[in-house]
Parts: structure tokens; C-alpha cells; sequence
């Protein structure tokens, strides 16, 4: 689950990715960008706490790439996708791994994750 639907504040940093306590908190994205499950990649699986830092491009926890070389995302309108990945190592990167600029996955999840503007 995305930390930042009422994750641990303590754990997130919340001046840069704010919590998201109530369906109202969830702007930039909105609700129909705004990840809340996906399929973690077992290589980062410990905790059912998926975060990035998205302004540090660093995959702290990796979708997976099980799927047919791509990962379940569900958003908080309620709908879900298929994010097929295009980069070779999405899916298969340790925590706190760069990407490299630019990388259209990375960009792509890191889409789906609130900051302040």
C-alpha cells in the first residue's frame, strides 16, 4: 500500500509527501492518479509500506514485474491498471536504487505519488 494513504508520519517525510487521512486529502493527483495498492516486487517486500523519493529519483521499494513484465497499480477513484514496464531492470531493482534520468517507469509511478506543489 502507498505510504502516504494514512502511512506513518514519522517514517514518510511529510513537508515533501503529505499523508493522505481522508478521500479530500488526495490532491496532486487526484484521486484518479493517485496510487493506493500495486504488486511490490518480493525484492523489496518487508513491511506492505511501498514508498519513492520521487525528488531524489530513488526507487526505495520496487513494483513488481511479475505480470507479464509489469505490475497491478490500484488508484483511489477506485479503478486499477496494468503498468507494463518498459525499462529492463523495473522490477528487479534492490531498495533505495537510482534511476537513471530519464527512465520512463520511474517517471510513471513517481506520477502517481503526492507532493506539495
Amino acid at each position: 500500500m502507498s505510504g502516504q494513504m494514512n502511512g506513518d508520519a514519522e517514517v514518510n517525510n511529510k513537508t515533501l509527501y503529505p499523508i493522505r487521512r481522508k478521500y479530500s486529502d488526495i490532491n496532486n493527483p487526484g484521486p484518479a492518479g493517485a496510487l493506493v495498492f500495486l504488486d511490490e516486487s518480493n525484492i523489496t517486500l518487508e513491511d506492505g509500506y511501498f514508498a519513492i523519493r520521487v525528488a531524489e529519483r530513488v526507487w526505495q521499494n520496487s513494483p513488481s514485474d511479475r505480470h507479464s513484465k509489469g505490475a497491478n497499480f490500484a488508484f483511489a477513484d477506485g479503478h486499477s491498471e496494468i503498468f507494463k514496464w518498459k525499462e529492463p531492470k523495473t522490477g528487479k531493482v534492490p531498495h533505495d536504487t537510482a534511476a537513471k534520468n530519464p527512465d520512463v517507469d520511474f517517471d510513471r509511478v513517481a506520477a502517481t505519488i503526492g507532493t506539495k506543489p
